[in-house]
């Protein structure tokens, strides 16, 4: 399948390229589109945070992080430790 190149018009604020999803013309750089490989991505990056797949995989990875927290503190791993009685004291006492 043939690559079909993306548009670009030139503007006042510079080279705009047209988001593959909702079809309007956004300013070429990260502030607008996400990169990848060192390539702007063909969605801008409203239309990608509002695709229903990108937040389900979002919240997934919330869900599996705040598991592995879970599980972590269930271990017991954080153990607190006693401040020393010296502490905050000179030398001698």
């Amino acid at each position: 399948m043939k690559r079909v190149p993306r548009l670009k018009i030139e503007t006042e604020l510079g080279t705009e390229i047209q988001c593959s999803r909702c079809k309007d013309f956004w300013p070429a750089d990260r502030e607008f589109f996400d990169t990848a490989r060192g390539k702007l991505h063909a969605w801008c990056k409203a239309c990608y945070l509002s695709d229903e797949k990108v937040i389900q995989k979002a919240e997934r990875w919330k869900e599996s992080l705040r598991a592995a927290r879970a599980a972590r503190n269930q271990g017991g791993a954080h153990e607190t430790v006693p401040a020393r009685a010296t502490e905050g004291r000179g030398a001698n006492g």
